[in-house]
């Protein structure tokens, strides 16, 4: 008995550690994702990761028709380009105001490319201040394990305590139990298993079942299955008791502590992870699987040592 109750702390413990180190995993990993996000835009121009603390300022030099990009923080060489336009000995008059046409419209273009440019990196801009900001927002919401299971409690308390109470009652008291009718002629071999076994499981995987069904969610909220729980209790005392004395009747009775489990644990494990944000609902779903653990591991050892 003193080698079964320690393995099984011992397992839950270990549980709970893998929980938390799963945590420290996905902490570990969302931040990396996000640093990478913000070190690039979707046009792949880098991000300057300090742009908190020093503003870029970018600076459009046009310059003879050629245009740069600089920063204040990382000046680049400027490239000057000039253009001199010399009328040839036969050029005429007419050449000179050609010049000038094509000179004005060389800096037409070079408003508009300028223009151009400054919208784009006005938008990139935009994106940065709005990519960061949805990734700490995000980081934010990202709360711990002692916070998740605050907001837990009453789903994380039912998936504990529906299995600690299925487990007690559950297949040791009924198989033990004073025998009637058929079962007590000739029967009796046949009484635990295959009857009180397959009695359990098949209204377990009928509550299961129809837990998936739309009107059985609604009618079923997180408080009714809380109350539900706690009712449950008076399965204790009245299996072990010997309450019921009808073998048939007993075996009805085990049944419908099998669909309750079934109906009870898969609707609160259903919407308990619905409780936090998105991206905490992976290690809600892991807390909720502790709790069923400890339940099946605390009701087998008290049936086991106090039955």
């Amino acid at each position: 008995m003193g080698i079964n109750i320690t393995l099984s702390v011992l397992a839950i413990l270990l549980y709970l550690w893998m929980i938390r180190r799963e945590s420290v995993v996905y902490y570990i990993n969302k931040t990396t994702a996000h640093l990478h996000a913000l070190s690039t835009t979707p046009t792949g121009a880098v991000v300057d990761l300090a742009e908190d603390s020093h503003e870029y300022t970018n600076r459009l030099s046009l310059v003879g028709g050629s245009i740069d990009i600089e920063s204040d923080q990382q000046p680049s060489s400027r490239a000057t380009t000039t253009t001199t336009t010399t009328a040839g000995v036969g050029g005429g008059v007419g050449s000179s105001a050609e010049y000038v046409s094509m000179d004005s419209s060389l800096r037409e273009d070079k408003d508009e490319l300028k223009n151009l440019l400054e919208e784009e990196l006005a938008e990139e801009r935009e994106h940065r201040i709005v990519l960061r900001g949805e990734s700490e927002a995000e980081i934010k919401k990202s709360r711990g394990l002692r916070s998740i299971l605050r907001q837990l409690l009453v789903p994380v308390f039912v998936q504990f305590f529906c299995l600690f109470v299925s487990l007690v009652v559950w297949p040791g008291l009924p198989c033990s139990s004073p025998k009637s009718g058929w079962f007590a002629d000739g029967g009796e071999a046949w009484f635990c298993s295959p009857f009180i076994i397959a009695a359990f499981n098949y209204g377990d995987v009928i509550g299961r079942g129809l837990a998936s069904y739309e009107w059985v969610l609604n009618a079923l909220s997180l408080q009714r299955c809380l109350w539900f729980s706690l009712i449950r209790a008076a399965f204790i005392p009245i299996i072990a008791l010997k309450v019921i004395t009808s073998s048939p009747l007993l075996i009805v009775v085990v049944l419908v502590i099998g669909f309750t489990n079934g109906i009870v644990c898969t609707v609160t494990m259903m919407k308990g992870p619905l409780l936090v944000e998105p991206q905490d609902r992976e290690r809600a779903a892991y807390i909720m699987v502790a709790a069923l653990y400890a339940g099946i591991a605390g009701g087998s050892i008290l049936a086991a040592a106090a039955f």
